[in-house]
């Protein structure tokens, strides 16, 4: 005989304001479910799917629950404040701390200890995208294909040079001697994509882009730690 158990549901919490927040997080198939409770006292339930997005509210306080991809995942649970029935951004949010000793949990003792190596994951991740394809990843996957005869593929120079014309056929013809701006443009365009910028940037940009939600990310958790121990500095001040 087959006995099936239900896990325990897992809990979030947060000491803030002078209260309590817990959500519970369970899972049947693919519904999740979320329960605020206050203090110990439940205040509301909300079911939702993967991948959605669940507010609970209470007073002024609101607790986002972002949902992953997988049953039961949750990707983010932070605490917003409302302002006229709308929550803050959810960048100025608190997170909740997740269940001890759960995959969550880890990865928030990661980003205490090392708030800035856990944003750098961003720029890791986009060098790693970068430098692959350039240190010949794509040239060993060619290498275990067999050896094929491509002979019967079109010529795609030939289609590229007629791409080319076909864009270009579209400039009006206007009569502008002291612009030349046919001319001009078309030179200007020619000069981008030869350019040894056009030609780094595409691999650039990536990182640049990286490194801009990095910071972003270091100084939200900055922000998210101060405003986490302000009341309990107001509380040891009383």
């Amino acid at each position: 005989m087959i006995i099936q158990t239900q896990a325990l549901p897992a809990r979030y919490t947060l000491d803030h304001a002078g209260h309590r927040f817990e959500v519970e997080i369970t899972a049947a198939s693919l519904t999740n479910t979320a329960r605020l409770l206050i203090d110990g006292q439940f205040v509301e339930e909300q079911q939702a799917s993967i991948g959605d997005r669940t507010h609970l509210r209470w007073q002024q306080w609101a607790v986002l629950v972002q949902w992953g991809w997988w049953s039961g995942q949750v990707a983010r649970c932070v605490l917003l404040e409302a302002h006229d029935d709308q929550p803050e951004p959810e960048k100025h949010g608190i997170p909740l701390t997740p269940p001890p000793g759960s995959r969550a949990a880890r990865l928030a003792q990661f980003q205490r200890e090392h708030p800035a190596l856990y944003a750098a994951r961003h720029v890791a991740i986009a060098v790693l995208q970068v430098a692959l394809p350039l240190l010949g990843i794509g040239a060993l996957i060619l290498g275990l294909l067999p050896d094929l005869d491509w002979s019967w593929l079109p010529d795609v120079g030939a289609f590229l040079r007629s791409l080319r014309a076909q864009i270009f056929a579209w400039l009006p013809d206007i009569d502008l001697p002291f612009l030349g701006l046919r001319q001009w443009l078309r030179s200007w365009i020619g000069w981008i994509v030869k350019s040894p910028v056009f030609a780094w940037g595409k691999w650039l940009l990536p990182i640049v882009i990286a490194v801009f939600v990095a910071i972003e990310e270091f100084q939200r958790h900055q922000r998210n730690q101060a405003a986490a121990k302000q009341p309990e500095s107001t509380d040891q001040a009383n």
